[in-house]
């Protein structure tokens, strides 16, 4: 991460973790690198007039690059992305010392007016299950085993949305 000023928290061969504050956001980055990179991007919002305070996890990534792009669009409006809230009152990221102890995964609700993006796993199981909800209305976007993934098919579809492109 690079084009935000990160201060460290925990570095080890296998993972780190980086925070960065903005004025209404402070944001978390956990950077997973067995048995593959996985870059967890997390936004912690404060309370502002036009805000509520709550836990988001805006993505997951395979690719720094990725993860700084999602960022800096975040920045620039926090609606530009589908961050998913989630309802954790726990730490995102727990780590003691050197150890990672647990991690939010991607899944939540994003929700906006009456439409919505929920990704959870169904009935206990591994498959990750992507919809996206018009008030009455479910579309299943997909399942899959990949939070990348799932990440991509969420900003995809609401991209597509944004654009006006039925389509896509």
């Amino acid at each position: 991460m690079t084009a935000s000023v990160w201060t460290s928290v925990a570095e080890t061969e296998r993972f780190s973790l980086k925070e960065y504050a903005s004025s209404n956001f402070s944001y978390q980055c956990l950077e997973l690198r067995e048995p593959v990179t996985r870059i967890y991007l997390y936004a912690f919002g404060r309370e502002t007039p036009d805000q509520q305070a709550g836990s988001y996890i805006l993505g997951v990534f395979d690719l720094k690059a990725q993860a700084e792009h999602f960022l800096h669009l975040h920045r620039l409006n926090h609606l530009n992305i589908p961050c998913l809230r989630v309802g954790r009152d726990q730490p995102m990221v727990q780590v003691e010392g050197d150890h990672l102890i647990d991690y939010q995964r991607y899944e939540g609700v994003y929700t906006v007016g009456l439409k919505s993006y929920r990704v959870y796993h169904p009935n206990d199981s591994d498959l990750l299950r992507i919809e996206y909800m018009d008030r009455y209305q479910v579309e299943l976007l997909g399942e899959t085993d990949d939070e990348v993934q799932s990440c991509l098919w969420v900003y995809s579809h609401f991209d597509a949305r944004l654009r006006g492109c039925r389509v896509c």
